[in-house]
């Protein structure tokens, strides 16, 4: 079957995403955790990626990144293919650790790009894996409510980006507050519809 191949025009942002294969756990536990962060910082500090939001689910995981050189599938195969050697290593198995090729939709608007940074907090919540979109330790939004960010993910960027846009979301506390509003139905069933997430 042929493939469609990828809008990947350097520096424009993508909400990239997969799951495990076999609806199995992708990670287990916050070794898991920590490796699949590691891959997403080597990529960061080889300029391969520039990553705006993330989070990462016991089943699943989403990006909110740009590729540079507009590289993203040759960046997110290196990422799967490390994380899959490390998982089937540590569990002594072989065979598919992903469901198959990463999925990717260009965010083409800023406010499909906001929609998403919400999306993404919000998604523990959904899952009912915490109360509150900060208190998720495997996502970005908690660098909204703190002081510190790790140095892979991109806060000023998403800073800047809100300022250069001219909304009145010009501090850390102004989209901390952005992102603790709930999430609506209709912002839920934009991105799931977009990137057919029930599969």
């Amino acid at each position: 079957m042929v493939r469609t191949p990828r809008q990947d025009a350097p520096g424009r942002f993508h909400h990239i995403y997969n799951r495990a294969a076999r609806r199995a756990v992708l990670f287990a536990d916050k070794r898991d955790f920590r490796y699949f962060k590691l891959l997403l910082a080597c990529a960061v500090r080889r300029g391969e990626l520039d990553i705006h939001g993330y989070c990462l689910m016991s089943t699943h995981f989403h990006l909110l990144a740009a590729s540079p050189d507009g590289r993203i599938s040759y960046t997110m195969m290196r990422i799967q293919n490390a994380y899959a050697r490390y998982r089937n290593r540590r569990n002594r198995q072989d065979g598919p650790v992903f469901r198959g090729r990463f999925g990717s939709r260009p965010t083409t608007s800023f406010v499909y790009w906001v929609t998403l940074l919400r999306y993404l907090a919000h998604n523990p919540l959904e899952a009912g894996l915490c109360k509150h979109p900060f208190q998720y330790p495997h996502g970005s939004a908690m660098y909204f409510a703190a002081a510190r960010s790790v140095r892979w993910f991109n806060k000023s960027g998403v800073t800047e980006r809100l300022e250069r846009s001219g909304a009145a979301l010009h501090t850390s506390r102004d989209f901390a507050g952005l992102i603790r509003a709930p999430l609506t139905k209709g912002e839920a069933e934009l991105i799931e519809r977009r990137i057919c997430l029930l599969y």
